[in-house]
């Protein structure tokens, strides 16, 4: 290749890198938003938008270490209610037996999550986590009056 093709094409090159460069970014550096701090409008991190609670809330907590951290430990009353399910992280779900293994409320990430609304029947409820191999740590019952 001569050298004026060279020279040629190196120019070519320089021009078509001068026309690449950018332009004022749309977000100021300051106004960004790390990717773990970004949620959409309305859902909070960790979490879907959280059901509005009907009736009685029922709280439970779940660990890394495969257990229940929190559970009734009163009877609750008989009728609407909703299942909350605090996690840290692992996979855990609240599953009441005698409602033909109804999924209460679920969670598959640290957070707090609720389940839709539900109708207790007065009796007595054993309730355990469905996932393969947390049910032997994760199980109890709990008396709906």
């Amino acid at each position: 290749m001569s050298r004026t093709t060279t020279l040629l094409l190196t120019g070519v090159a320089l021009l078509a890198l001068a026309g690449c460069t950018p332009g004022e970014p749309a977000v100021a550096p300051n106004d960004q938003v790390a990717a773990e701090d970004r949620t959409e409008e309305g859902v909070p991190p960790g979490g879907e938008q959280p059901a509005a609670a009907v009736g009685t809330l029922i709280p439970f907590a779940a660990s890394q270490q495969i257990e229940y951290t929190q559970v009734p430990t009163e009877p609750v009353p008989a009728g609407p209610a909703t299942f909350s399910l605090t996690c840290e992280g692992l996979e855990h779900n609240v599953v009441l037996e005698e409602l033909n293994d109804l999924l209460a409320v679920e969670c598959d990430e640290a957070g707090e999550f609720t389940g839709e609304p539900i109708d207790l029947p007065a009796g007595t409820y054993t309730y355990y986590c469905s996932i393969p191999g947390h049910r032997s740590n994760m199980q109890g019952t709990m008396t709906v009056q």
